[in-house]
């Protein structure tokens, strides 16, 4: 099927179709090169087509490493599957579930997030956890309660009353 516009040009339909199909297809990674400026990414695609080279595109200050057989949605320029972007990868394998509605949450597949919830936010990790800043840090909330060992490197100074449990250790021995 085929019309003529205004101007006198022909337009297959079908091929304006297919065109407009073939801009959007879905497929796994296979391999990642992430010590570029844009990472790029060796696709498997339907029909066994593996474009190699195709940039995956990052949300402004996101940056992560897909691991192999993620879940991509790439676009084809023009339905062109000579110029493809990646814009946007997932991981059914790794994906938090049951967010509750308006929650967000980073992670990865450590079991390491960052969970706004509707309570808070809540840090959670098997791992360490380091802060890291140039400038003094400042923690502020009505109590901040710690729970375990704590080691400090450098001068203590403090403001207010101190109430200790315990044994307490100073320069002059131990104390009850």
């Amino acid at each position: 099927m085929s019309y003529t516009d205004e101007q006198g040009f022909r337009w297959d339909t079908r091929q304006i179709v297919r065109r407009i199909q073939s801009m959007f297809v879905r497929g796994t990674v296979a391999r990642v090169d992430d010590g570029k400026k844009m990472q790029e990414l060796r696709l498997d695609l339907e029909h066994g087509h593996q474009p190699t080279k195709v940039e995956h595109i990052h949300p402004y200050g996101i940056s992560f490493k897909p691991h192999p057989d993620a879940e991509v949605v790439a676009v084809s320029m023009g339905g062109n599957r000579d110029h493809m972007m990646v814009i946007a990868v997932g991981d059914r394998r790794y994906r938090l579930k049951d967010l509750k509605d308006g929650e967000f949450a980073i992670h990865d597949d450590q079991g390491q997030k960052v969970h706004f919830t509707r309570d808070g936010v809540v840090v959670d990790t098997p791992k360490k956890v380091n802060i890291k800043s140039g400038e003094p840090t400042h923690i502020e909330a009505p109590t901040i309660t710690l729970k375990g060992a704590l080691v400090f490197q450098g001068d203590i100074t403090h403001t207010g009353n101190m109430n200790t449990t315990g044994i307490h250790t100073d320069s002059n021995g131990l104390h009850a």
